[in-house]
């Protein structure tokens, strides 16, 4: 939980990840969702764990809070996750690389003699009709990305590309989901209005027919 007096410092410094600040949030909305929190409270605090540095940070958003919270201890994503360096994943896309580019130009090489072999031969329909394989195999390599994924690693550049985009579109589902939580809020409170005063032009009425 967050409470000091069960963590060391040294916990409470730890930065905080983007799946720590998922889970935050997520506790959150939970807490909305039982009226622990209304609704500016709410906003107030999601603003403050997309301000949080550490995990020391987030201790007086969820100290009010009962039930069990987040852990100081970093969030996991998965168990099974396997973790790489940006060097072996460089050397696992060259490798890939060096593989497609072998396998290419030992099947173009072979469509040319092939080819050659067939013109000779007298056949060169058949001939031409080979050497449409090279194109062939540059589709299915470079296009088409036939093989192992091992084959077609990402590079360090294009996964953080892809990692920033799925940090843009969680950021903008947790803005439409407090959009969302507003929206809601604001009917029940127009709601509410209306049936008082509703209710109040009922007890005028009847003070007006009792008078009368």
């Amino acid at each position: 939980m967050y409470q000091p007096e069960n963590s060391s410092a040294a916990k409470l410094q730890l930065r905080l990840s983007d799946t720590d600040r998922a889970d935050a949030f997520s506790r959150l909305t939970f807490a909305y969702g039982e009226g622990r929190l209304d609704l500016a409270e709410y906003d107030r605090r999601c603003d403050a764990v997309t301000e949080a540095t550490t995990h020391g940070d987030l201790i007086p958003l969820f100290r009010d809070l009962p039930g069990k919270n987040t852990s100081v201890e970093p969030a996991v994503q998965s168990k099974n996750m396997q973790l790489y360096t940006r060097e072996e994943i460089e050397q696992s896309r060259t490798s890939g690389q060096r593989t497609r580019l072998g396998i290419f130009s030992l099947g173009s090489v072979g469509t040319v003699a092939l080819t050659a072999v067939a013109g000779q031969a007298g056949f060169p329909g058949i001939g031409a009709l080979i050497f449409t394989l090279i194109p062939i195999l540059f589709i299915l390599l470079y296009v088409m990305k036939v093989g192992p994924d091992s084959w077609y690693t990402p590079s360090p550049r294009q996964l953080e590309r892809e990692r920033l985009r799925e940090l843009q579109s969680e950021r903008r589902m947790e803005e439409e989901r407090r959009k969302a939580l507003r929206a809601a809020k604001r009917d029940e409170i127009t709601g509410s209005a209306m049936d008082l005063a509703q209710k109040t032009l009922d007890r005028y009425r009847m003070t007006r027919m009792s008078d009368e």
